[in-house]
């Protein structure tokens, strides 16, 4: 558990509209830019979501095909960077 006065940034990557937790593999990944339609919600062990890339389910990948999904989206919830967007309305449970 982290200190009382440990901060994370309010506009990282955890809090960004183009950020999702994703079902089963338990890794928040960037998609701006890609056309993605959530899915699902999963709620063991923890909140996260199904998520189809390009018609397809991310959590349904294994090895080399979701590494290819991975690698150019894996990001920490504190990351910020210039495309951050507010989620302006709570994500379709």
């Amino acid at each position: 558990m982290r200190p009382e006065s440990h901060r994370t940034p309010e506009q990282g990557c955890g809090t960004c509209k183009f950020s999702r937790l994703v079902a089963t593999k338990l890794d928040l990944l960037c998609f701006h830019g890609d056309n993605i339609e959530g899915v699902g919600i999963s709620r063991y062990p923890v909140e996260s979501e199904y998520v189809e890339l390009d018609g397809i389910d991310v959590c349904s990948l294994d090895g080399d095909g979701y590494d290819r999904v991975w690698a150019g989206r894996v990001v920490d919830p504190c990351d910020i960077c210039d495309a951050y967007a507010r989620e302006e309305k709570e994500r379709e449970r």
